[in-house]
């Protein structure tokens, strides 16, 4: 604002600084005015865009998720699958083996330290075992034959006299059969 040296009376000055004055306050409302429609106009460009903006991430998300739903589906259900199956034969063979693993390990408890057993066969069919083995000594071998026949679970264990032949690191092998009701 300028300083200039203004000869009018009192109240022609009080009028002119009173004109000035609403000139300026009416200049600032119009750069107020002006300077807020710009402004709204960035702001409804901004939510234009970003309205867009969201439409698009949403249809991304949206086939996205359709894309993942599908693989998880597909592989949810490949493992689901898989464990049955697992499962499946898991009790499968554990039906099985408990049968025979009672036999086996009466097998196993009536070996004394100096057997050895090389060879099992088990036919299932007949429920017949042929096993074949070392031993220390004749006597060792001689002892198993006599706890296979007092066993509960075993029955028609043969004498093949080759068992006898040597009395030290003898070769032995027997044939047996397991007690049918002792497998269930």
């Amino acid at each position: 604002m300028k300083k200039s040296i203004n000869l009018l009376p009192p109240p022609e000055q009080k009028k002119i600084k009173l004109i000035r004055m609403s000139e300026e306050i009416r200049d600032f409302a119009i750069w107020l005015t002006l300077s807020l429609f710009i402004l709204g106009g960035f702001l409804f460009a901004a939510i234009v865009f970003l309205k867009e903006e969201l439409s698009s991430v949403s249809e991304q998300i949206t086939s996205q998720q359709e894309v993942l739903g599908n693989i998880q589906s597909t592989q949810i259900k490949g493992d689901i699958d898989r464990f049955n199956e697992g499962l499946t034969n898991f009790t499968t063979i554990r039906s099985e083996s408990e049968q025979w693993s009672k036999a086996l390990a009466e097998l196993a408890s009536l070996l004394a330290r100096d057997v050895t057993i090389d060879g099992l066969d088990i036919t299932r069919a007949d429920k017949k075992f042929e096993i074949k083995g070392r031993a220390g000594n004749r006597n060792s071998v001689l002892k198993l034959r006599q706890d296979l026949l007092n066993s509960e679970y075993f029955g028609g264990v043969n004498f093949p006299l080759a068992n006898l032949e040597k009395a030290r690191d003898t070769d032995w092998s027997y044939r047996f059969y397991v007690k049918t009701e002792k497998l269930k």
